[in-house]
């Protein structure tokens, strides 16, 4: 019997399938934990120069040199951190200066300063520079060495002693007055205070002024104060001012580092730590009000080993934390008990101690900072009363960062966002806002989905954010701002993003890539090399997309890179990669080219799968 012959069918040809699947958000920064393959599709294992900014991938700010008027001391030693009444105030050599930002026009404040680096801070309206034998005010007019607060230790005291204590000394102070209860009897009066200053002894009677030499004497080793005639009887009438230097209790408050204000509803104590020891110390309240030159004798607490250096101070909502670089961290709050403040210290954790104190920032209300051996950690709340965690956050730049030297000189600030974290000339930031820090019980899960960013060309000795960024520069002193352009001082940035190595859900098949599409937001001069990436080449495959459309702007202007094209903000490039027979794919982006973005808005690839792996 005849047969009919079966008919012949083509071959089933592979649906072209899309990656991703839906529209990728490339905000998740780099990842270097873990293989390129593994991590997710909205992280890179390789990153320079770009963030996620305004909802897009674009190349970093740049940066411009702010010069000055005159001919500077170096190197810079120490900016305030802020700009103050519209100035940069920085410590260089061995002077103090102003330097308008706007105009570049640089003033020298105050000569005499010694040439090691100091602390800034502002309290009750004005600035203040402390350093090892120098303690500075500046009001925005005139800058000069503070003059202590002279303290009333003792009053209703009897030419022969006795009295009613009022006022503590003050520890950066060498003044100190006694008030007596004047006599008629006895020209005679001890001081509270033995081995005296060689400093003039002060006086009055009633309101009268008394000389020394004319009107009085004084024993300075005994420190007994003999007048000429008996003096009028009162209460408290003869008023007598002298002065004593104890060294160590100056230099416990000057050569303290860091300084913070704390206490009340308006922060009116300041506290100073950091002078090689576990002692911090705090202001009083003196007669003319909230004083930051008014270091009460006894206002101090010692936490944990004496021994061990205190190296930060930060405020955690209600409650002052004070950091050591062994790993304890302890917290401070404040009552009023209805007559004065009471400040009370308690242990918060004994691990992830600060040994890179430039490194600490307030991150949406945390506690947060570098560890030279352990990492970025933050300090989070709990449900328990003042309870607080410290958790590692930045495992997924781990790799690259603890590599880094001098860690310990790491600086830092918050901007735009982002927690930077300066380390020699290399920028790690930490996009807060799109991937904040939430504990979900996995501590490694809890940091994977942090976005870390990578940038290079920036030493920032000390960063000063107001509003605009600048920061002086570690080895220069130089003072840098950075700029909504594409260029640091006139030259090009060079940018790379790479898409991670993909084998697009197919592990048991080969897959042939076909085409690329690249949204590229084009208000922006945009160039951008692309390079092919597969697993099993050691060379790159390249093609070059230039991009010469946008609107025209006078900021970030450039003859090079002028069209008169106009188009809309973003426009979708097409690429023809013809990829065939791979196993896995990935995309880098480039460019060095001058004042050129390069933005990337999304990316889809389409792929469709070939033979079975063997």
């Amino acid at each position: 019997m005849y047969k009919a012959p079966k008919s012949i069918q083509a071959p089933k040809t592979q649906p072209l399938k899309y990656w991703p699947e839906r529209p990728l958000q490339l905000n998740g920064g780099l990842n270097l934990a873990e293989k390129e393959w593994k991590i997710p599709d909205n992280q890179s294992p390789k990153i320079l120069n770009m963030w996620w900014y305004n909802g897009e991938l674009s190349k970093r700010l740049g940066q411009e040199a702010v010069e000055d008027s005159i001919t500077v001391e170096t190197p810079c030693y120490a900016t305030y951190k802020k700009l103050y009444k519209g100035f940069i105030v920085k410590h260089c050599g061995t002077k103090l200066y102003k330097q308008d930002p706007s105009t570049e026009t640089t003033t020298e404040l105050l000569s005499g300063l010694t040439a090691v680096k100091g602390s800034f801070f502002s309290f009750d309206g004005k600035l203040y520079y402390k350093q090892a034998g120098k303690y500075i005010q500046y009001d925005g007019t005139t800058a000069s060495i503070v003059v202590p607060y002279i303290p009333t230790v003792i009053i209703n005291r009897t030419p022969s002693g006795g009295g009613d204590t009022l006022e503590e000394y003050n520890r950066i102070g060498t003044g100190f007055i006694n008030k007596f209860n004047g006599t008629t009897s006895d020209p005679n009066y001890q001081l509270t205070d033995t081995d005296l200053d060689a400093t003039e002894v002060l006086c009055t009677v009633d309101g009268v002024t008394k000389t020394e030499g004319t009107h009085f004497n004084v024993n300075r080793t005994t420190g007994v104060v003999t007048f000429n005639t008996v003096q009028t009887q009162g209460q408290n009438n003869v008023v007598i001012t002298a002065f004593k230097t104890v060294q160590d209790d100056i230099d416990s408050i000057l050569e303290c580092k860091y300084t913070i204000a704390f206490g009340g509803q308006n922060d009116n104590r300041l506290f100073v730590g950091g002078n090689g020891s576990g002692y911090f110390y705090w202001t009083g309240i003196s007669a003319n009000g909230v004083d930051a030159t008014y270091f009460a004798y006894n206002n101090y607490n010692v936490i944990g080993n004496p021994d061990e250096d205190i190296t930060a101070f930060v405020k955690s909502f209600n409650i002052l934390t004070i950091h050591k670089e062994t790993g304890e961290i302890y917290g401070e709050t404040y009552n009023f008990d209805g007559v004065k403040g009471i400040f009370n210290t308690f242990p918060i954790a004994s691990v992830g101690g600060c040994d890179c104190p430039d490194t600490m920032q307030i991150v949406n209300n945390h506690p947060t900072w570098l560890n030279s051996k352990k990492g970025v950690s933050i300090l989070t709340g709990t449900t328990v009363g003042d309870q607080r965690n410290v958790f590692h956050i930045s495992r997924n730049i781990d790799p690259r960062l603890l590599k880094e030297v001098n860690l310990t000189l790491a600086t830092s600030t918050d901007y735009k966002g982002y927690y930077w974290l300066c380390v020699n000339d290399k920028v790690y930031l930490w996009n807060y806002q799109i991937s904040p820090y939430v504990d979900t019980g996995d501590p490694d899960k809890s940091a994977e989905r942090l976005s870390w960013w990578y940038w290079n060309g920036i030493n920032a000795g000390n960063f000063i954010n107001d509003g605009s960024l600048y920061y002086a520069n570690r080895t220069t002193g130089d003072i840098v701002k950075f700029k909504t352009s594409f260029n640091d001082f006139g030259e090009a940035i060079s940018p790379i993003y790479r898409i991670p190595l993909r084998d697009f859900g197919s592990t048991v098949y080969e897959f042939d890539v076909l085409t690329m599409w690249v949204d590229i937001r084009v208000d922006t001069r945009t160039k951008i090399n692309i390079a092919y990436v597969m697993a099993d080449e050691t060379d790159l495959e390249t093609e070059s997309a230039t991009v010469e459309a946008g609107s025209f702007s006078i900021p970030g202007f450039s003859i090079p890179t002028f069209t008169l094209d106009v188009i809309g903000s973003r426009q979708t490039f097409t690429f023809e990669p013809q990829e065939k027979k791979i196993d896995l794919f990935g995309v880098e982006f480039s460019n060095n080219e001058v004042n050129r973005d390069m933005n990337i808005s999304n990316v889809v690839i389409a792929y469709k799968l070939g033979k079975r792996k063997r």
